[in-house]
């Protein structure tokens, strides 16, 4: 062996049940974590809003896994694995502890006789007991983890290998946890957006759904005040009061387009059929409920503040879909899974067009800041030919 091999780390038995362990603990943390949010689903939603609002800043993990970074660090704005802060320089500061998540791994196996895996494979005596109280005539045995006699018989071909998902312990850590300069902060978490910008917000939004979706935008005339605007799925339009100013406008806007992801007609159809199939209520109130979690972590994302009329709004909707379940008999339990359900699809919905819909608004701002510096250069040098021919 020369002198700059290394060899290959191997984890004894004892430490691969140790993290066998912990990440038995960290799926049911994960359970827990969105537990405790949607549990309390009639004395406590505010807390249910608030998640929201913090899952906008994290639409690249899952409902899951953000719940589990709320609960453990509610003031996270920015999280990644301390693997991909130190591409970015940075390192996890000593003495912190990061957030733990689940992360998905494809894994592979051999699929060994169980006499073979007892003879030769190295197990703890739980794990052994295990396997000899079952009538399985093969284990599963993790390839990376495999004695050299079973690999052999692998390699043989006397032995099938198969992929598998599974789920591994992980850990992030939050921006204030690292030595991330302060100074680009803004480069990855924006600080929201000043009013005076709403009417660019919604020249970009509106310009994202009309380019980028199946939608439309249209301004249209309403005899209502109260009445911001309305999605029509016949025509894919989604209508705006002409009255709505840009900070209504916005909410307005993001409110249909949710309607117009979740309600348009190849959904309605979908609808009816799982409505047949299922004890779903497809309610109005349903239908209400979802636009406005789409809105809320839309709206979080850009930085807006989120005001007592729209949480009003979405709350008055969770009481009276809550009151038609109660209705229709279905005890706590069903209704607290039923509110995650409803809840987690929305935001898995919304997690898919966040991506899109950010880069869209970020090449949006680039093209609008060129296109006003061409206009001050043009400014200037008619400024410069008046000033010369004088």
């Amino acid at each position: 062996m020369s002198k700059n091999s290394k060899k290959k780390w191997t984890p004894t038995p004892e430490q691969l049940e140790k993290y066998k362990k912990q990440v038995e603990e960290t799926k049911e943390l994960s359970k827990t974590a969105i537990r405790d949010i949607f549990d309390n689903y009639r004395t406590d939603q505010d807390k249910m809003i608030e998640y929201f609002l913090f899952s906008s800043r994290f639409y690249n993990y899952s409902p899951r896994n953000t719940a589990m970074i709320f609960q453990q660090n509610p003031h996270a704005t920015f999280v990644q694995s301390s693997a991909s802060w130190i591409k970015m320089g940075a390192y996890p500061k000593k003495g912190t502890h990061g957030a733990s998540i689940l992360v998905p791994q494809t894994k592979k196996f051999i699929i060994a006789d169980k006499d073979t895996v007892i003879k030769y494979q190295k197990l703890t005596d739980n794990y052994r007991d295990t396997i000899l109280s079952t009538n399985a005539k093969y284990v599963a045995v993790a390839l990376s983890e495999a004695c050299a006699e079973i690999k052999e018989k692998a390699k043989a071909g006397e032995y099938d290998i198969k992929e598998k998902l599974v789920f591994g312990k992980g850990t992030v850590f939050d921006i204030s946890q690292t030595t991330y300069p302060k100074e680009k902060y803004p480069e990855i978490f924006s600080v929201g957006i000043a009013d005076e910008k709403a009417n660019f917000m919604c020249k970009a939004i509106a310009n994202y759904i009309n380019e980028k979706t199946p939608y439309s935008i249209e301004d249209v005339e309403l005899d209502s005040i109260s009445l911001g605007g309305f999605f029509s799925p016949s025509s894919n339009a989604i209508c705006i009061n002409t009255i709505c100013e840009d900070t209504r406008k916005i909410y307005v806007m993001l409110h249909e387009l949710g309607h117009a992801f979740y309600h348009n007609l190849e959904a309605q159809k979908s609808e009816k059929e799982d409505g047949q199939n299922t004890n779903i209520l497809f309610t109005t109130e349903r239908k209400e409920i979802e636009a406005d979690i789409f809105a809320t972590m839309s709206l979080g994302m850009y930085g807006f503040e989120l005001d007592d009329q729209l949480k009003s709004h979405l709350k008055g909707n969770y009481n009276s879909y809550i009151k038609q379940l109660e209705n229709a008999g279905k005890s706590h339990e069903d209704i607290s899974l039923d509110i995650e359900n409803l809840s987690t699809n929305v935001m898995m919905k919304f997690n898919s067009h966040a991506k899109e819909m950010n880069q869209y608004i970020e090449e949006y701002t680039l093209q609008q800041e060129q296109e006003t510096s061409l206009e001050e250069d043009e400014i200037v040098e008619e400024t410069d030919e008046i000033e010369m021919s004088f």
